[in-house]
């Protein structure tokens, strides 16, 4: 939420687009990656730009700096937390639905663990009724997860 522009829905567009949404109402523009830095710098944003993008990695590289202490479970558990917080669209009072990219093997390989472990930590979530994973996307009871460990 702290962007300045984001994805949304990747899944629903076609091959090669990708919708973006601004954080407030505005104006969007679509730039080369130099003409966006040249951009920022004339309207005195680029160090600004920066220290939102340090401030994100920092904030990553914390999370990755944890992982390395907890449990291949509680590492899924994290890496879940975190992409509700980056892709997680509210859909009720304390429900996120999260893209259709996101699978079991794609929360393993960020989870750095086996496919099965992170199955495993799915259906213990599934057990506890923080997640709905019967039909796609995924269904998250985000409050709920985000309490499992505090």
């Amino acid at each position: 939420m702290d962007d300045y522009i984001y994805a949304i829905d990747p899944q629903d567009n076609q091959i090669g687009e990708m919708a973006l949404e601004a954080a407030e109402q505005t104006t969007l523009r679509e730039y080369d990656a130099r003409e966006f830095l040249n951009y920022l710098e004339q309207k005195h944003l680029l160090s600004n730009f920066f220290l939102q993008e340090l401030g994100k990695a920092q904030k990553w590289s914390y999370r990755q700096t944890k992982r390395v202490l907890i449990s291949a479970e509680e590492r899924v558990i994290s890496v879940l937390q975190e992409l509700v917080e980056q892709f997680g669209k509210e859909i009720a009072q304390g429900i996120v639905i999260l893209p259709k990219w996101i699978k079991i093997v794609t929360l393993a390989k960020l989870s750095g663990c086996s496919r099965n472990m992170a199955s495993r930590s799915i259906q213990n979530l599934k057990d506890k009724d923080i997640i709905t994973q019967e039909n796609m996307p995924w269904q998250i009871n985000y409050k709920a997860l985000a309490n499992l460990y505090n």
